[in-house]
């Protein structure tokens, strides 16, 4: 059996559609660890078809034979392109992140999820102006209710933004 018969335009769009979309589910999974404002986050994942979409359009067009919308073109260079980018840039932020940690203490804006089952519970605190979840699953809910300052154990990661590794409630 002819092995190249398997490598066609399809199968390898089809390849790199799939690890986008791993790479996005994966990227945006960092975003309960970082502090990072999800505006940031949302143009590393959109610009890349912005970007792609207009040079490769008629490129891509030619290569399959078929004229395809360029609506579609732009969630594949979107969803390829934009979520490994998004994957490698909050990977590289978490995994190489300053090995010196930081410790401090935060007042809480809000307690959530406390009274729902479907939700974990988890607090609302404020850093460098962008409200973040500081999650707690193992702590019973209702302990959650009368917190009024959260420590969090945090190193500043490759890229500046700031990588949660421990957290503890302050009663």
């Amino acid at each position: 059996m002819n092995s190249s018969k398997w490598i066609t335009t399809g199968n390898v769009v089809g390849l790199g559609f799939v690890l986008g979309m791993l790479g996005s589910f994966l990227g945006f999974f960092f975003l309960r660890e970082t502090f990072i404002d999800i505006k940031v986050m949302l143009m590393i994942y959109l610009i890349p078809g912005f970007i792609l979409t207009p040079g490769l359009y008629s490129y891509w067009n030619k290569l399959g034979g078929k004229k395809g919308h360029v609506i579609l073109h732009y969630l594949l260079h979107t969803v390829v392109t934009g979520g490994l980018i998004l994957y490698l840039f909050m990977a590289s932020n978490y995994y190489f992140a300053d090995s010196k940690s930081v410790e401090r203490v935060f007042e809480v804006e809000r307690v959530d999820g406390y009274q729902s089952r479907n939700r974990t519970p988890h607090v609302v605190i404020l850093i460098n102006g962008v409200e973040r979840d500081i999650y707690f699953p193992k702590v019973a809910p209702e302990r959650l209710r009368n917190v009024k300052n959260v420590k969090v154990c945090f190193y500043k990661g490759l890229w500046n933004f700031i990588v949660i590794k421990n957290n503890e409630l302050i009663e």
